[in-house]
């Protein structure tokens, strides 16, 4: 029997098998013709990159460590302040970051190119999380075994980011911009929305001379997006299945039916 799968790192797009599936399948079927399958449902998972960022810091930079070396790498010291955190990441290479912090759309070999073809394009940091997911696997008679088995950690994994937002980002609009302009192909390849205190913060800096505000072409692409999104023109195929899962580079595939 097939059973709830989560896929990471696999290079969908150029359909190579370069790649780990886990846990493993009672078949030996190659990962990307299972996903490439029709009767398959394929489902892929997003967080705004404000949520996302906030809660990679506030997970790998904890004050509470004193020797933190993920941090150090990353943010150059044990521990960094938020403010500290955003400026670094204006230096960043992207093609050097790893699953926690590099863009979502990078992930399978590239998302962009393949987000067409995911039944499912949910947003991960929806209120209704696991219930929501949960009702999909039951949908198709998967295992709630193995869905608590993978996530069973999720809420001491959780950092609590969507409702700090404005704590850390509401009167710093240069945070704002720098996240926003940095993740921006996420924003694109999963028509996300910003929330209105962080698009309105994006429009103040327009008309200034800050180094850091969102050109104008990015800035008009985000506010279609809010006008798509209010006309349902949106991406978002599977109707009130709105999650969070709290691996920010999460997407998986599962099957529209139980196999023998």
């Amino acid at each position: 029997m097939f059973q709830f799968s989560r896929l990471r790192e696999v290079n969908l797009a150029s359909k190579k098998e370069d790649f780990r599936l886990r846990p493993r399948f009672k078949e030996r079927s190659s990962s990307v013709e299972l996903f490439m399958n029709p009767e398959w449902h394929k489902a892929v998972f997003y967080r705004d990159p404000l949520a996302r960022f906030l809660s990679g810091w506030a997970d790998k930079c904890n004050p509470e460590m004193k020797h933190n070396s993920y941090c150090m790498s990353l943010f150059g010291a044990n521990y960094v302040p938020f403010s500290k955190a955003v400026e670094k990441v204006r230096s960043w290479d992207k093609e050097k970051l790893d699953d926690h912090f590099k863009s979502q759309t990078s992930h399978c070999g590239g998302l962009d190119k393949i987000i067409h073809t995911f039944t499912t394009i949910a947003d991960l940091d929806a209120p209704d999380s696991r219930g929501a997911v949960r009702k999909m696997l039951v949908k198709f008679e998967l295992s709630d075994d193995s869905f608590d088995e993978i996530y069973s950690n999720l809420d001491g994994h959780a950092t609590g980011a969507r409702h700090k937002l404005k704590e850390y980002y509401g009167e710093h609009p240069e945070f704002i911009s720098t996240i926003v302009d940095f993740f921006f192909v996420d924003y694109e390849t999963f028509n996300i929305v910003l929330p209105d205190f962080a698009l309105d913060a994006l429009v103040s800096l327009k008309d200034t001379n800050d180094p850091n505000k969102l050109s104008d072409k990015k800035l008009e692409k985000l506010m279609s997006i809010k006008n798509d999104v209010a006309a349902n023109k949106t991406l978002h195929l599977d109707e009130g299945l709105s999650s969070v899962l709290k691996f920010p580079q999460a997407s998986m595939v599962v099957p529209k039916k139980t196999q023998v």
